[in-house]
């Protein structure tokens, strides 16, 4: 079997259907669909059931609700497919030919297989531009430079559904996501980014991001999102340094998290007063990542920390971060 598709689902009878049946209604066929209900209080679960009922590619999987993390290690302990690719329940593949042009890529058996995807913005319908400029994967190009063309291309994302990974390459790394954390994809990417060996690129978009509000990635800001994050922040730019690997790799995990650090920094500055006041410590003391940014943002985030502090920078983002919701 080539595809194990695995789907956490959890509150979203609204948009299961349109979700499964973008994967069943592919004109590759060699799939298997790994339904996850993470305990849903709602009608998902006998969703998920009439799909299995109709349709022997479907696997459903009842558990106790202990969030996506959780769901997609469990979809993957039953995975058995050749390639992983892991949907949001509220998201769709754009047409009937996104896994076949998936298994076009997937001769030469690369580790990763990048793919772009739209925005959906639920508020007015309306899409975003196609994300999808990779750059080419040139023979004999090392996975570090590879990472590399794509941050300085803007290329670059640490999500886990716009990407198939290999499934014995992340069984075989014992590779999986940290349950409870949010934002655990950054987490989990940063471990495939320290073994993977080989990539492929689809230069167009295959997935579609919706955008809505109260779904677990687009929600308001939480504390717990800050408080995540700056671990995730802290403990990796420790792991990085301290990981036996090459220096150009050590070099390009740097510069991606001086990345996350700009990330950081906006997320941090939408926080009222009283929170910043609180966590500036630990902003301060990552500071230093900011040393390796090479991206736009994270180079001005840098020099506006540096000229005015951190506190009047936060203050700036954080009237902006106000301005824009209002737009």
């Amino acid at each position: 079997m080539k595809f194990s598709i695995i789907i956490p689902v959890y509150k979203v009878e609204q948009y299961l259907n349109q979700c499964v049946d973008s994967v069943l209604n592919q004109s590759f066929k060699d799939f298997e669909l790994i339904l996850v209900d993470d305990g849903s209080p709602d009608n998902c679960p006998r969703i998920c059931d009439d799909y299995a009922k109709n349709d022997a590619r479907v696997k459903v999987i009842h558990q106790q609700n202990g969030g996506q993390a959780c769901a997609r290690n469990t979809g993957l302990s039953y995975a058995v497919g050749m390639y992983i690719i892991f949907l949001d329940s509220d998201d769709y593949l754009i047409d009937s030919t996104a896994l076949e042009k998936i298994n076009d890529k997937t001769v030469a058996e690369p580790d990763v297989i990048l793919y772009g995807y739209r925005k959906l913005f639920e508020s007015d319908g309306s899409f975003g531009t196609p994300v999808c400029n990779f750059p080419e994967v040139v023979r004999g190009i090392s996975p570090a430079a590879y990472l590399n063309e794509l941050l300085l291309s803007g290329s670059y994302s640490g999500t886990a559904w716009c990407k198939a990974i290999r499934t014995m390459f992340l069984k075989d790394n014992d590779i999986e996501f940290k349950p409870g954390l949010i934002s655990e994809d950054h987490d989990w990417y940063v471990q495939v980014m320290m073994k993977v060996k080989t990539f492929a690129a689809i230069n167009e978009a295959l997935y579609v991001y919706r955008l809505r509000p109260g779904s677990t990635s687009h929600g308001g800001a939480k504390l717990n999102d800050l408080i995540d994050n700056l671990w995730i922040q802290k403990t990796w730019f420790e792991r990085i340094n301290e990981a036996d690997i090459s220096a150009e790799l050590k070099n390009v995990l740097l510069r991606i998290w001086a990345r996350y650090m700009g990330d950081v920094m906006v997320l941090y500055s939408s926080y009222d007063c009283r929170i910043r006041k609180q966590y500036r410590k630990q902003i301060r003391e990552l500071m230093p990542l900011f040393d390796y940014a090479v991206t736009p943002r994270s180079i001005t985030i840098k020099r506006c920390c540096k000229i005015l502090g951190i506190a009047m920078t936060s203050i700036m983002l954080h009237v902006a971060f106000r301005l824009r919701k209002r737009m």
